[in-house]
């Protein structure tokens, strides 16, 4: 692997944990300003003044941006990482040239659809060298992690679209006007 391929997965690897862990707090905070609604709800039938039901919803209308917000984001680094991480596997794999710069750039960048679902058909586990002393099971291990992840990007697909249809957005790049799932590996 080369310098500038380890150098970008490391990045695009720091800003998918970076978005993974804010988007898991916002939700948190999300699903407490819920809770915090409906105690709300219970509270202000019995009185006329309506300050703490207004206050929670206010707080969590803020609360559901920025979840929503990260949420993309961490869409948007993992779709990436997920590419160039292949990729690049790929091509060590095979013993191809390096990748050059514009093209780790370029890979850096939110894929289309149709490149991740490209991406996410390589049989990684195929790719991995045979060693003499491999643990039993290594390359169906492997591929059922791989299967795993497939399955984690159709999750967060579809939670992105969710997401682009409730704000009322255009689709962020790359992602199809209705869900489509993985297709699964050959």
């Amino acid at each position: 692997m080369t310098k500038i391929e380890l150098e970008a997965l490391r990045s695009l690897n720091a800003a998918f944990l970076t978005a993974r862990y804010e988007w898991q707090s916002a939700s948190t905070l999300w699903d407490r300003l819920q809770n915090g609604g409906d105690v709300a709800e219970l509270h202000e039938a019995q009185t006329t003044f309506p300050f703490y039901g207004q206050a929670v919803q206010e707080i969590a209308s803020g609360a559901t941006a920025y979840e929503r917000h990260v949420a993309l984001i961490a869409w948007r680094y993992t779709a990436a990482a997920v590419v160039l991480g292949v990729t690049v596997l790929q091509r060590v794999a095979e013993a191809k040239p390096p990748l050059s710069a514009t093209t780790v750039g370029e890979l850096c960048q939110e894929p289309t659809l149709g490149r991740l679902h490209e991406a996410l058909s390589v049989p990684v586990a195929d790719l991995l060298p045979e060693h003499e002393h491999s643990i039993p099971n290594e390359r169906e291990d492997t591929a059922r992690r791989w299967a795993r992840v497939r399955d984690g990007v159709a999750d967060a697909i579809e939670h992105v679209l969710e997401i682009a249809a409730d704000d009322e957005e255009a689709h962020p790049p790359g992602l199809p006007p209705s869900p489509s799932p993985v297709p699964p590996a050959s």
